[in-house]
């Protein structure tokens, strides 16, 4: 009888713990894994696509073995592969590194660009006066019409895994024009560089859902750009995550 009673505690307290750990705050950025450790080649998955569909409507990342991109809006998990074409990730599929939201904005503004269009740089900066705090978190959405994206996706690998910056240089690049669609992401601030992007870091998916990929340049024609500002990040790190790999993260081209 008291081995059974026991046995009920400690079930009341790993209940209570495991609450803690996940509180369901639905203003919070929802982070798996580090980019340091990303960096330092932390390929591996560790949450599958239906457990991130469960946290968030709107994210970024990769699949296991730095398999492509992974883009997620309106709370479906896309992969984009090294053939620039997007498809719906599998629900048991495994993520080594990712970053959620339930998206709710909270400031919004039209976009329209005059002559070629507003560069991705523009963008960025009325993203940044939509969130003026550069101490907080922040999550966007920028629905429009793209004169041109810069897209790109990287080969999944297989382990022992090399570090993030050896894989670069085989990623595929794809160049979309006249295309309508959502560009997806986050800004984390200095402070918390270490687990993600301290400025934007921005994925694309078209509206029909078959393109898309890691930002690495855009001109938007017009749109609309959304921005929730985020004062809660929720950190999962995995076990036995490989130390960072050359220093802090840097600017918006160099992950995933």
């Amino acid at each position: 009888m008291h081995n059974r009673t026991l046995l009920k505690l400690l079930a009341v307290l790993l209940t209570g713990l495991l609450t803690w750990s996940c509180s369901g705050e639905p203003r919070a950025i929802h982070q798996t894994s580090t980019l340091d450790a990303l960096k330092a080649g932390a390929f591996g998955g560790v949450i599958t696509v239906e457990a991130l569909e469960r946290q968030g409507t709107l994210g970024l990342g990769t699949l296991d073995g730095l398999d492509g991109e992974l883009v997620q809006v309106d709370g479906v998990a896309y992969h984009v592969g090294m053939d620039g074409v997007a498809r719906a990730a599998r629900p048991g599929a495994t993520i080594p590194f990712a970053t959620t939201v339930r998206f709710a904005p909270d400031a919004s503004r039209r976009l329209q660009g005059q002559g070629l269009g507003l560069a991705l740089e523009d963008v960025c900066r009325v993203l940044d006066e939509l969130a003026p705090d550069p101490q907080r978190f922040a999550a966007a959405r920028v629905r429009g019409r793209f004169s041109t994206v810069e897209a790109r996706s990287v080969p999944r690998q297989l382990p022992p895994y090399p570090t993030l910056a050896e894989v670069l240089p085989r990623q595929a690049v794809f160049q979309l024009e006249q295309v309508v669609g959502d560009m997806v992401g986050f800004r984390f601030p200095e402070h918390a560089q270490s687990y993600g992007v301290a400025g934007w870091h921005l994925h694309f998916i078209s509206t029909d859902r078959t393109r898309g990929g890691h930002v690495l340049a855009a001109t938007l024609h017009d749109g609309i750009a959304r921005v929730m500002t985020v004062d809660r990040l929720e950190l999962y790190v995995p076990p036995d995550l490989p130390k960072a790999a050359g220093g802090s993260a840097g600017g918006a081209g160099g992950h995933p």
